[in-house]
């Protein structure tokens, strides 16, 4: 059986619900737009997890892309002229990575560069790609 102090403290909650209407149905709203809200955000974040996982399926799990960054130029002209714009992994660099890291099954150097090409007076941005025989493979 439940106890008296136990029924009294259900019929005072009543009475309160009953006594308050609009404190109710606002208690009522609130919850129902707390719990909605946790549950999209819940799902949110598992449908980018899951996006994400899709695309790192895509690329290969066992695939891993380096790029280089172009490092910012001397701000004086003196410090420019004596300043290379030579950047990114060379072939050099390519050949240490696979002689290094074992397990490598393939590695596949791919320069990209971005330029304006002109036919007559028509001007396109476009992008190179150029790579090793290996590619075709």
């Amino acid at each position: 059986m439940i106890p008296q102090k136990h029924l009294e403290m259900v019929r005072m909650g009543l009475r309160n619900l009953v006594g308050y209407p609009m404190r109710t149905v606002l208690t009522m709203l609130g919850v129902v737009f707390g719990v909605g809200s946790v549950i999209a955000m819940l799902a949110l974040g598992a449908g980018a997890e899951r996006e994400l996982l899709e695309e790192i399926g895509r690329l290969g799990i066992q695939n891993i892309i380096i790029n280089s960054i172009k490092p910012e130029e001397p701000d004086t002209s003196s410090q420019r002229s004596n300043w290379i714009n030579s950047y990114g992994i060379t072939f050099k660099d390519h050949r240490q990575i696979v002689d290094t890291i074992p397990g490598i099954e393939r590695a596949l150097p791919v320069h990209v560069s971005k330029k304006t090409v002109w036919q007559g007076s028509r001007r396109v941005e476009g992008t190179l790609y150029a790579v090793t025989p290996e590619h075709l493979d």
